[in-house]
């Protein structure tokens, strides 16, 4: 009856009589939640064999007959280049472009107290379904970003992390939040740990990743970590609790030169540190697997002021959104937009004003992503949706990790 059929990517319609023999037919599945009982397709995240029974009734004698099928995976592959971003929470401007075309997208922030509740859920929760179900519908992965980053949450992170009653409080309403969301994993951004809590976020990172995958085995749990602070993950213990770790590789300017903030490569007075920095840490000195890694790229700049220009002194930089780059200054007369081919970044100068802005484009973007490739990274991640032009960005990461692993 169904000889033909071997894999599942859809609905399936299931015949339960057939009036011609006379007969009745039931049907029965061993995974109904990739394949119901009546054909409903599951949306797996992996392909996996699902064993159909059915019964054919007539009169009183009935035989049994098997079909082993494969419900096709519907989520995003990871394996082929994994495509990140992050956005607010209550970000309405996302266009369906970006959902469609990303794997991953991230929800910023949750916020927990003290006590390990994860106070500000009930306002999330006005804002991501709706969102969660447009990614969905292209089988996008949707995760909630813990954000405990300013002195008061980072106060918190401390008191739960060191306590094993609280660490469980925490993850019983991550895992909560998860399910009631209907997301598919959590992203941890604990900027930063202390170096005296190394043996505690590892033991956060392994706990909550327990209780993930025991929640969900292909949810995912992944990280968004600093450059200069990387000692502090005790990451050649806590990696192997991490399903991907978001390398930040942005504001890595100096603070009183005019600067890159997301060099690729460094050199003296141009930049900080840079991305190259960043592999050096991450996978020479601490031996994680390059697959693990998501290297960051920035949708916002950074404008130094009162300069003369790249790797001079300034008095002053403020962050700058991709979009306002584009409408107050790349067609600026007054500004000049360079390439450092020792970085690989844009620039704009104005001498006029004394005024120096780091940033990124397409070209850039283009070179990081080539650079990811060759480093056998596993992909490529954004911060942040809203501060694009018109997907100007998200469509040069796009094109650029088009055959990724090719």
């Amino acid at each position: 009856m169904f000889e033909s059929i071997t894999e599942i990517d859809s609905n399936i319609s299931l015949p339960t009589s057939n009036a011609t023999y006379g007969t009745t037919i039931s049907w029965s599945s061993n995974k109904t939640d990739l394949i119901s009982n009546s054909g409903v397709y599951g949306n797996p995240y992996a392909d996996e064999t699902v064993r159909l029974t059915v019964t054919i009734t007539y009169d009183v004698a009935s035989t049994t007959v098997y079909y082993d099928v494969t419900a096709k995976r519907f989520y995003s592959d990871l394996t082929d280049g994994v495509t990140m971003g992050y956005m607010y929470f209550s970000n309405s401007t996302a266009s369906l472009n970006t959902y469609e075309n990303l794997d991953i997208v991230v929800f910023a922030h949750a916020k927990a107290n003290a006590s390990g509740e994860i106070y500000n859920l009930s306002t999330i929760a006005s804002y991501v379904p709706s969102n969660v179900t447009k990614a969905h519908t292209y089988g996008t992965y949707c995760l909630l970003s813990l954000g405990m980053m300013d002195s008061e949450h980072l106060g918190y992170m401390t008191t739960i992390a060191a306590s094993s009653s609280l660490r469980a409080t925490l993850i019983d309403n991550i895992i909560d939040a998860i399910n009631d969301l209907n997301l598919d994993g959590v992203d941890i951004d604990w900027e930063y740990p202390k170096s005296s809590e190394k043996a505690n976020f590892t033991l956060f990172m392994s706990e909550l990743y327990a209780a993930v995958k025991a929640n969900n085995p292909h949810h995912l749990v992944t990280v968004a970590t600093g450059i200069e602070t990387y000692t502090r993950y005790d990451f050649e213990n806590s990696k192997n609790y991490i399903d991907y770790i978001s390398m930040m590789t942005y504001d890595m300017q100096h603070s009183s030169i005019a600067s890159h903030h997301s060099a690729l490569n460094y050199k003296s007075y141009h930049c900080y540190r840079s991305v190259q920095d960043a592999y050096n840490y991450y996978i020479t000195n601490s031996g994680i697997d390059p697959s693990k890694i998501i290297l960051g790229i920035p949708f916002y700049g950074r404008k130094f002021t009162d300069t003369d220009g790249l790797g001079e002194s300034a008095t002053a930089d403020v962050a700058l959104s991709y979009s306002t780059i584009v409408s107050d200054y790349l067609t600026n007369p007054n500004y000049t937009r360079y390439f450092d081919n020792d970085c690989k970044v844009p620039y704009l100068y104005s001498s006029s004003d004394r005024v120096f802005i780091t940033y990124e484009d397409s070209e850039s973007i283009a070179l990081k992503i080539a650079y990811a490739k060759e480093k056998g990274f596993a992909g490529v991640m954004y911060w942040q949706d809203a501060q694009d032009s018109g997907d100007i960005l998200f469509n040069a990461i796009i094109t650029n990790m088009s055959g990724y692993t090719d």
